[in-house]
């Protein structure tokens, strides 16, 4: 069990630019890793049994389909990159992760860091901190 909330760094030791073109490599995905944002659409941070997760939220341009992917993001550097799909829904470009401002980001990790279980740290954008609070309480976590 960890003492923070977990994100990209805590899983890989190099930065999320770097990981990602490393994994474009062994993946044989051709070209350089872009370094345009999409500011159109953003991919939405939410706790996972102790991690900071997004899914990503792009379609394939041939099907239609939504992507199924999901990966870790990293708050200090708040951008996105589908190991999955490739980015291939929005030209190959990046996106930006919604996250809490910190204070808020701060109140929820403290919040899920009094729950003893990595499985029952989950926290989702729909959930206020008053809402964690009290499921807290209910459960007698203090």
């Amino acid at each position: 069990m960890a003492n923070h909330i977990r994100g990209h760094r805590d899983f890989q030791p190099v930065p999320l630019e770097r990981f990602v073109a490393q994994v474009r490599r062994k993946r044989n995905r051709p070209g350089p890793l872009p370094t345009q944002t999409d500011e159109t659409t953003v991919a939405v941070a939410y706790i996972n049994h102790g991690n900071w997760v997004a899914n990503c939220p792009l379609h394939d341009p041939e099907t239609g389909d939504q992507c199924k992917g999901a990966e870790l993001v990293d708050p200090s550097d708040l951008r996105f990159w589908c190991i999955g799909c490739d980015m291939r829904g929005n030209g190959g470009k990046w996106l930006r992760v919604a996250m809490p401002a910190p204070a808020k980001r701060a109140q929820i990790e403290g919040l899920m860091l009094a729950r003893p279980r990595d499985r029952n740290r989950n926290w989702n954008p729909s959930e206020t901190v008053a809402a964690l609070r009290r499921e807290n309480q209910e459960q007698g976590v203090l």
